[in-house]
């Protein structure tokens, strides 16, 4: 029986080092996933202000001629 739990210690230490890197890694993805939505949640409010602002120039073009 302990023959048997001594052979497959290594194996059970590998599993749990893997599970333990992926859970890491899976935290570090989601932050920088969490940080790419921002950034693009800010890109987008800008480029909809840019359009109103060109939609606004537009239309004072358009009166002036």
């Amino acid at each position: 029986m302990l023959d048997a739990l001594i052979a497959w210690l290594p194996l059970v230490v590998i599993f749990l080092v893997f599970i333990t890197l992926g859970s890491h890694q899976m935290r570090s993805y989601k932050q920088h996933v969490d940080q790419v939505t921002d950034i693009n949640n800010e890109l987008v409010a800008i480029n909809r202000e840019m359009i109103s602002e060109l939609r606004e120039i537009k239309e004072i073009l358009k009166d002036r001629k």
